[in-house]
This record gives C-alpha cells, sequence and structure tokens, in this order.
C-alpha cells in the first residue's frame, strides 16, 4: 500500500458514494481509474485501490497501462534510463506492486492502408514476456485490452501504419490468447 498519497475526507466521501451508487446494478463488477498513467500516479492508484477494495473488495479496479512501445518511456521509470526494457519492467513493476494488478494496451496487428498489408508489431512477444515474468514473479494476474474497432485516420491518404480493428474471426484468438 501507498504511503506518500493520503485520500482527503472529501475523496473518500465521492468514492463512498460512487461506489455505493454502482453497486445498487448487478453488472457493476469494477471499473478503470486511468487509462495509460506514467509511473509518477503509481502510488496515488494504490492509495485509491486500497481504499476502493476496503469498501467493495469483491469488484475489479483496473489501470491500463501503456505499451512498451509507448514513444515517450521517461513515463515508464523515474530513473534516467536509455534502457526501454528496464524502464518498462520498472513500470509494470511499480503499479504490480501498488495496485496488485492491471490491464495494458498492446495492439499486436498494424495495417498499412495504403499498401493493403498487415503486420505483427515487433514488440508484441517482448510487452507479453515482460508482464508475463513480473506476474510469475510478484504472483498477479494481468490482463490485456484488445482492439475491436478502428481508430484514427486511415484514409487513403494517410501512408502511416494505424492498430488494426478485429476484421475476421480470426483476430479474435490471436488477440486473446495471450491473455
Amino acid at each position: 500500500s501507498s504511503t506518500d498519497y493520503r485520500l482527503s475526507e472529501d475523496q473518500k466521501e465521492y468514492l463512498t458514494t460512487m461506489v455505493e451508487d454502482l453497486s445498487a446494478y448487478k453488472m457493476f463488477k469494477g471499473f478503470t481509474l486511468r487509462d495509460e498513467p506514467s509511473i509518477a500516479h503509481a502510488k496515488t492508484f494504490g492509495t485509491v485501490t486500497e481504499y476502493l477494495n476496503s469498501l467493495k473488495p469483491d469488484a475489479f479496479y483496473y489501470t491500463s497501462l501503456l505499451p512498451i512501445y509507448c514513444n515517450d518511456f521517461t513515463k515508464f521509470s523515474q530513473e534516467n534510463t536509455t534502457d526501454r526494457e528496464l524502464a518498462y519492467k520498472d513500470y509494470i513493476d511499480a503499479f504490480s506492486d501498488e495496485i496488485g494488478t492491471f490491464v495494458y494496451d498492446s495492439y499486436p496487428l498494424w495495417k498499412d492502408p495504403v499498401r493493403g498489408t498487415t503486420s505483427l508489431d515487433a514488440t508484441w512477444f517482448q510487452n507479453l514476456r515482460l508482464v508475463a515474468e513480473s506476474a510469475k514473479e510478484k504472483d498477479y494476474d494481468p490482463g490485456i485490452t484488445i482492439q475491436s474497432c478502428a481508430f484514427g485516420s486511415a484514409g487513403a491518404q494517410d501512408t502511416s501504419q494505424h492498430k488494426r480493428a478485429i476484421t475476421s474471426k480470426a483476430d479474435v484468438p490471436f488477440k486473446l490468447y495471450p491473455s
């Protein structure tokens, strides 16, 4: 649990009311606390998760972490490093230590809209390995966010690669298998 961040009484009241209100619905199972935070937020989310678990321990409160291919990998580590893999390990370890588990964004299939080709992201297996090693060492169950729809500007004039939506039944097991 975190000792660097304390919830105010107003924050506790807000969280308590929110969880009580949502718990009235059978479909409430938990929620995402934040999408793609930097490592600087790990202790804050640890404190919030600890409090939420005290209110409703059977719910799932999670944070969705950045993938290793994130352009700004200074978000991964508070150390001054140029080693992306080491920085990413610091990142996932910080969140697993503070919140217990997480999901992470990783979209393995990339499509070039101009060429019409699809490729596997080069960091897909590296990301899986690092998260799996951390999960095994620290005994937690991570998850992977899969993308099921297209986003971004993938017009014919755009020559950059874009994350690819599920376009066939064959895509689903590929994206779900590692999780």
